[in-house]
């Protein structure tokens, strides 16, 4: 256990502060989020003379190339389709069952009427068919 303190007092500096993002083990591919420049101990330049907002009038945003190799080594994008079975309406349905038996179906049908009557028609006509 005593062996683990230097890595624990190591930890706790670079995890609480902006340096986490300076250790190897840390530091992303590509940086797309320049917004912790507020250390002192920052190593790394802390982005020089740049203006804090990115995306303020003064200055044009300019996206770099895509890294496709860690893109291709993450995974390919796919299309994925996901329908709705009856067994997604299982829980719904013993939900309503048991605000019936306390009383309280009044108060859900209240607060689901005022959110459905937002909804596209559609919706609306499968949420009553439904229930």
């Amino acid at each position: 256990m005593l062996s683990m303190t230097p890595l624990t007092r190591d930890a706790a500096r670079y995890h609480v502060s902006p340096n986490y993002q300076q250790l190897p083990y840390n530091r992303p591919l590509d940086t797309c989020s320049p917004y912790q420049r507020d250390s002192p101990t920052r190593l790394d330049g802390n982005y020089g003379s740049e203006r804090d907002y990115v995306r303020s009038s003064f200055c044009k945003v300019q996206s770099g190339p895509a890294n496709v190799a860690h893109s291709e080594w993450v995974g390919r994008v796919q299309a994925y389709s996901s329908d709705v079975k009856d067994e997604d309406w299982e829980r719904p349905r013993n939900l309503s069952k048991i605000f019936k038996d306390n009383g309280e179906d009044e108060v859900s049908l209240n607060n689901l009427s005022g959110h459905v009557n937002k909804a596209l028609p559609e919706v609306q006509e499968a949420t009553i068919r439904k229930s």
